[in-house]
């Protein structure tokens, strides 16, 4: 059986190189436990004054969600492909999420590319979003000069042309069938999601509302090394 600490640092090769990644055999809690390697620091994704440090998300109908929250534009049904802690000015870099049980409501995955020179890569890099951030807020674009996505219609709304043609781009991304589904047929798996180049956004959960994520989200210091072999086979 893989320690915790080498599973991790599979999870986050894999999130850098691919997206995403997964893994069976591990908890979040015994993940968070291996921080102490200095990997990686938690990110908390809600702010308040008791904000944990593993999230339990559920489906969440609009009259009970939070302010500025997804749940209280869309409810239980299917949110807009977003990046999660978009109303931080540094979010988490990766994310992972666990489900104790077989669910069928899926997680959609879209990755994306850096903007191209065109008029939309355009609007991506000066775009400007005005970004509700607790009792403040800033503006920011899409796509940072880091080459990192933040996009979260729940707490960015498009204060240009640019934005808005941004925000209109996305919207079409998840209609017309381009995002990648991930299933929950696996209890205990844990999916790992680069948060600066992958959009996700939950299915419909109307029909599932006791369907519960548990999330962590982590900021990286510094990214474990790409095994020898496995170097060796991608080139």
């Amino acid at each position: 059986m893989k320690l915790a600490g080498d599973v991790l640092d599979e999870l986050l090769i894999g999130a850098r190189d691919n997206g995403w990644a997964t893994a069976d055999g591990v908890s979040l809690a015994q993940l968070r436990s291996d921080a102490g390697r200095l990997r990686f620091h938690v990110h908390k994704v809600r702010t308040g004054p008791v904000s944990p440090e593993i999230d339990v998300l559920t489906p969440t109908p609009q009259d009970k969600a939070a302010a500025r929250s997804l749940s209280a534009v869309y409810g239980v049904g299917p949110q807009p492909l977003h990046t999660d802690g978009a109303h931080h000015e540094d979010p988490p870099d990766v994310l992972f999420f666990s489900c104790d049980e077989v669910s069928a409501v899926p997680t959609l995955l879209l990755p994306m590319a850096r903007p191209a020179s065109g008029p939309l890569g355009f609007d991506f890099r000066h775009g400007l979003f005005t970004v509700a951030s607790g009792k403040g807020g800033f503006l920011a674009p899409a796509w940072t000069q880091a080459g990192k996505v933040r996009y979260d219609p729940g707490c960015m709304t498009a204060a240009d042309d640019r934005a808005s043609r941004v925000s209109k781009f996305m919207e079409l991304r998840l209609v017309d069938g381009s995002p990648t589904p991930f299933t929950w047929d696996t209890p205990g798996r844990v999916l790992a999601i680069n948060n600066r180049t992958v959009l996700h956004a939950r299915g419909d959960a109307s029909s599932e509302t006791d369907r519960v994520l548990k999330r962590m989200a982590v900021r990286v210091h510094t990214w474990p090394d790409t095994p020898t072999a496995q170097q060796g086979s991608a080139s």
